[in-house]
């Protein structure tokens, strides 16, 4: 498993400010780093821009040996194997829970007793074996935000990118997500890169967090060390 390397990364819109400003990180390997900041910081500008729907104005990204993007070239998000969960879920209606779950793979060729078995064992993970033949409409939020998450895990991805993935639940079902989130990353063994306005949301879930504010990286530290959010101007909800 290769290392996730964010190397002066920047994103500027032409607004007068970049939205992102020379952000240089490099993520250990099959860590689970939160990007933790208020709202306007760049933290999802990022987090675009590590999945490939954005491209840097300067800078690179990189994973491992291989050169994701920078300013000149950038690869396309389907050829990066990075799977991204989003606040919506972004489940299709018409489709069962299994046909959900594996729909990356049918895009990739995969059928038959392959896609069963990796649809099943995704599933199976999550805690929804039983919900396969359902639809998205008869289940609860968390429920889905579970699908979304086995979607991910069903095409072995080698990065996982989340953006605020809990921010539609309520807090009973956004701890029990805790959980499950923790269990996905142990499972996968996937670099996990998580999107949050929420302090002990990211102390909770992350092996280290990095605090961003105004486009900038202020302080990558694990959890407990200190936070610079009040020293930037910023609360932590």
């Amino acid at each position: 498993m290769a290392q996730l390397i964010l190397n002066h990364l920047t994103k500027d819109y032409g607004s007068g400010r970049p939205a992102v400003a020379d952000v240089s990180l490099t993520l250990r390997r099959q860590a689970f780093l939160a990007l933790l900041g208020p709202s306007g910081c760049g933290k999802t500008t990022v987090l675009r821009m590590i999945a490939g729907f954005e491209q840097p104005s300067d800078g690179s990204i990189s994973y491992g040996e291989r050169r994701l993007s920078d300013a000149e070239r950038a690869l396309p998000p389907e050829k990066r194997n990075m799977a991204m969960v989003f606040q919506s879920y972004a489940l299709w209606p018409h489709m069962t829970v299994a046909e959900n779950v594996g729909y990356p793979l049918k895009v990739r060729g995969v059928s038959g007793a392959t896609w069963r078995k990796l649809v099943g064992e995704a599933l199976s993970l999550v805690k929804l074996t039983e919900y396969a033949e359902r639809r998205p409409a008869e289940l609860s939020g968390g429920q889905r935000q579970r699908v979304a998450l086995a979607r991910c895990l069903v095409t072995q991805p080698d990065v996982v990118l989340l953006d605020e993935p809990l921010a539609n639940l309520d807090q009973h079902l956004r701890k029990a997500m805790e959980e499950t989130f923790r269990a996905f990353h142990e499972r996968s063994g996937a670099t996990m890169v998580y999107v949050t306005h929420d302090q002990a949301e990211a102390m909770a879930l992350a092996t280290d967090v990095a605090v961003m504010s105004e486009g900038r990286l202020l302080q990558v530290a694990p959890p407990g060390r200190s936070m610079p959010g009040r020293r930037a101007g910023w609360s932590a909800g």
